[in-house]
């Protein structure tokens, strides 16, 4: 809501304070926080990447919806690029007693018999990778709905509409 509120710094800035939150009072701190942080921050990169190029390039011709068509498979790709490889750490070096856990838990859930580390790791990977592109999904809609909201109720204006509307940079 931040980033679609008051723009990229902000939502940046609040992603930080989230994750000094979460590190402090969270679970598997520090690695935890320090993963969520990276899922949301090329998140918000990829949501600034097509918004500036839906600005720059296309002049804000395709609308919000071409806006958001632009920005959502940007961020989709370095959200799932970066969780990719950072599990792949977490799960082949620092913790690759978790391969068994999903290893069990793919084959209890979906019958699948999974052969060996590098076949789980595969596995593992391609069902977070699926979490977090329905995790983009679930977090940027809702968000612009409810920021969307409050402009509407004359709380605030948007950054988004503004530079949409070429009236912010």
């Amino acid at each position: 809501m931040a980033f679609f509120s008051a723009g990229p710094l902000w939502g940046l800035i609040l992603a930080v304070i989230y994750w000094a939150v979460l590190t402090l009072v969270g679970e598997w701190s520090p690695l935890g926080p320090v993963m969520k942080f990276l899922a949301v921050a090329p998140m918000l990169l990829g949501l600034w990447a097509g918004s500036t190029i839906h600005r720059r390039l296309l002049n804000s011709k395709w609308g919000i919806g071409g806006l958001f068509a632009l920005s959502l498979p940007i961020a989709i790709v370095l959200r799932v690029i970066v969780t990719s490889l950072l599990n792949f750490i977490v799960l082949w070096w620092l913790f690759p007693f978790f391969l068994e856990i999903a290893s069990t838990s793919i084959k209890a859930t979906l019958g699948i018999d999974i052969p060996g580390r590098e076949a789980a790791l595969m596995w593992t990977l391609a069902f977070t990778a699926i979490f977090n592109i329905i995790h983009v999904f679930l977090s940027t809609i809702p968000s612009y709905t409810v920021a969307k909201a409050v402009s509407k109720a004359k709380i605030a204006k948007l950054w988004i509409d503004e530079i949409h509307e070429g009236r912010r940079v």
